[in-house]
């Protein structure tokens, strides 16, 4: 079971990229570790990969209370741009990437786990700790600011 969740390594160093980490592969690494010390009280494949997941976002989010705390900064704009290239995959537009990037971190989050990697609500949900309806809640917002700032762009 481990062993096909290991395999996705570079999906959960693109997702921690996407998520705005400093040192991506050292999140991704840190979930794997955790998934590790976990793993017997893991049901099944499924169980594993959602764990993986939810470690790296927890992490992400220590990593950016703790930059707010020191810097009161946000999250660069270039995290997503550089967790693409990093992935292989592209973009499409530099400007989406800036775009998510300036989203509030809630939001940022949900669109990401729901259009990278495809996941239901119901699963973003439990990733982030929120109800299925809030996840719901986080992307709508989230496109909606995308689609504001993408016509902002377009028309002025």
């Amino acid at each position: 079971m481990r062993d096909a969740v290991f395999r996705d390594f570079a999906k959960v160093v693109a997702l921690a990229g996407f998520l705005g980490a400093s040192d991506p592969e050292d999140v991704a690494q840190e979930a794997f570790t955790r998934l590790h010390k976990h793993a017997r009280r893991l049901r099944d494949l499924e169980a594993a990969a959602g764990y993986v997941r939810k470690v790296v976002v927890n992490l992400v989010r220590g990593e950016h209370r703790s930059r707010l705390m020191r810097r009161r900064h946000v999250v660069p704009s270039w995290a997503w741009e550089r967790a693409v290239v990093g992935t292989g995959e592209t973009a499409g537009d530099a400007g989406l990437a800036q775009a998510v990037a300036a989203l509030p971190s809630r939001e940022r989050e949900a669109v990401t786990l729901r259009f990278w990697l495809d996941l239901p609500y119901e699963q973003i949900g439990e990733v982030m700790g929120i109800s299925a309806g809030t996840a719901r809640s986080h992307v709508s917002h989230a496109v909606s600011s995308l689609r504001t700032r993408s016509e902002e762009n377009v028309h002025g």
